[in-house]
């Protein structure tokens, strides 16, 4: 997986094996609905069903199971889908761009199906999801946890730091 460092440098994660220099990334922490710096305590590696999904030409793997923060341009309602419900409905997933600080509609588009893929990512509390880069000044936040308590009645104006 792709993270932010301290530095907004994207750092790709593909094994647990090799020693990093990133002390700290960024994440949602949906406790204060706050982008923070996290402390990177350890890394994990899944091995997982996962898709091929594309945003604005830039291709990335992501796990089936995973959760995206999405939204309803219609009502400014927040949520999370697991990535497989990108499918078959039409989602506006939830980006940010750190220089403008506003949130940006991304259309995610699903390319392909792998039976099995290895992440490697930082290991993540349940109040956070990561913000995965898509360009150098934009992300998307997921999560391996479903977050719907964490953000029942939540809206677009709440995220916004």
């Amino acid at each position: 997986m792709i993270i932010f460092d301290e530095n907004m440098e994207p750092v790709i994660f593909d094994t647990v094996l090799t020693p990093t220099h990133v002390e700290y990334f960024y994440t949602l922490n949906l406790d204060i609905i706050d982008v923070t710096l996290s402390p990177l305590l350890a890394l994990e590696e899944i091995v997982s069903p996962a898709f091929l999904v594309e945003i604005n030409g830039f291709s990335f793997y992501l796990p089936t199971s995973y959760h995206v923060l999405v939204y309803s341009d219609e009502t400014s309602q927040v949520d999370t889908v697991k990535i497989h419900e990108l499918t078959n409905t039409d989602f506006l997933v939830f980006g940010y761009d750190s220089i403008t600080d506003k949130v940006v509609p991304i259309k995610l588009k699903i390319m392909d199906y792998v039976p099995e893929y290895k992440f490697t990512s930082p290991l993540l509390y349940k109040n956070q999801m990561l913000c995965h880069p898509i360009s150098p000044n934009r992300w998307i936040n997921i999560t391996p946890f479903d977050q719907y308590k964490m953000i029942t009645n939540k809206v677009i104006g709440d995220f916004m730091v």
